[in-house]
């Protein structure tokens, strides 16, 4: 039995058009915002992998990492976890309170996320 893999694009519905707006604005891969996160956060790959859970050298840069990953990359929030070995409610969670930090402009992570985000847009040419 042959069986074909779908494109999700086609099986929703979507123009070639429609799949080529939806990809303008991303990077190409994880590993992309993952080297960008760690030159940031002066940090390492393994250290982002680690349990550990200061804040300064290993919550924020993994809540960075998976903001940015979720809105400006193609990948799902499981294989989103899968790169830095947690599970997708993790990285939902995570994205939730970056979001929080990011509205709250006048506190100084708000301060210091928002200038990362817009740092990566400008480095990356992403709207």
């Amino acid at each position: 039995m042959n069986i074909e893999r779908i494109n999700p694009y086609v099986y929703a519905g979507l123009s070639a058009q429609k799949q080529q707006e939806s990809r303008k604005n991303k990077v190409s891969s994880l590993d992309v915002v993952l080297d960008f996160i760690c030159d940031k956060f002066e940090t390492t790959k393994e250290d982002l992998r680690t349990r550990k859970r200061s804040r300064e050298t290993h919550v924020y840069p993994r809540r960075m990492f998976y903001y940015l990953s979720r809105k400006y990359t193609l990948n799902s929030v499981t294989k989103i976890g899968l790169t830095l070995r947690q599970d997708h409610a993790t990285v939902l969670h995570s994205i939730s309170e970056c979001k929080k930090d990011i509205s709250f402009i006048y506190s100084e992570e708000g301060k210091k996320f928002a200038q990362i985000e817009k740092e990566f847009k400008e480095k990356y040419n992403l709207n």
